[in-house]
């Protein structure tokens, strides 16, 4: 019989929790074999803890909620073969290591780091409607309009913006912010500042 994950060091209890529900919940075929190895059980963990904060993020938005289901009902079970498969490759325990190392990987950091703050100028930027871009053909002299529109469609990525002026706002009226850039004789076009005169 497995070892309960609760009894593992980095185990993630929602998944037990869920195993343990008396509800109808949907059933994986695959099980876990009798004599699994610690290396395998520590890479199961490392993906349970993964698995974990996908979910967290994803069960925040109704749009993303089924996606957060599917983690609950099945991430148990995929961590527990990747971890088994980890144990006998050695390409798969350098790949669960860098994608799980977090900020202890530079790239993973900067990546991190980065995607909030595009996400965040995308969102600014998104369009109600579509506007239609001329596109010349070349060597000829006709042209033709396609749809063009910005939206951050991702409903994950959505979760860490805001909507533009509701961020500005958020930003711009904090009073440390606004000494601060007062202070920097920076001329900011936004209510509440000091403007230059033109």
């Amino acid at each position: 019989m497995p070892e309960p994950r609760g009894n593992r060091k980095g185990s993630t209890p929602i998944f037990d929790d869920v195993k343990a529900a008396n509800g109808d919940m949907p059933k994986n075929v695959i099980v876990n074999g009798p004599n699994r190895t610690e290396r395998a059980k520590n890479y199961e963990a490392k993906i349970d803890d993964l698995f974990f904060n996908v979910m967290k993020q994803l069960a925040g938005s109704p749009g993303t909620v089924p996606d957060a289901a599917v983690i609950i009902a099945y991430g148990n079970t995929v961590a527990a073969k990747t971890g088994d498969l980890a144990d006998q490759d050695k390409h798969v325990r350098k790949a669960v290591d860098w994608i799980t190392s977090g900020t202890d990987n530079p790239y993973m950091a900067l990546g991190f780091a980065v995607l909030p703050m595009v996400a965040q100028i995308i969102r600014n930027h998104e369009m109600e409607a579509p506007v239609r871009v001329g596109l010349r053909i070349p060597f000829t002299q006709r042209t033709f309009k396609v749809p063009f529109r910005i939206r951050l469609r991702n409903p994950f990525l959505r979760r860490f913006t805001q909507q533009g002026d509701e961020f500005t706002a958020r930003v711009m009226t904090q009073p440390d912010i606004m000494r601060g850039l007062q202070s920097a004789g920076i001329d900011v076009a936004y209510p509440g500042y000091e403007r230059s005169a033109e």
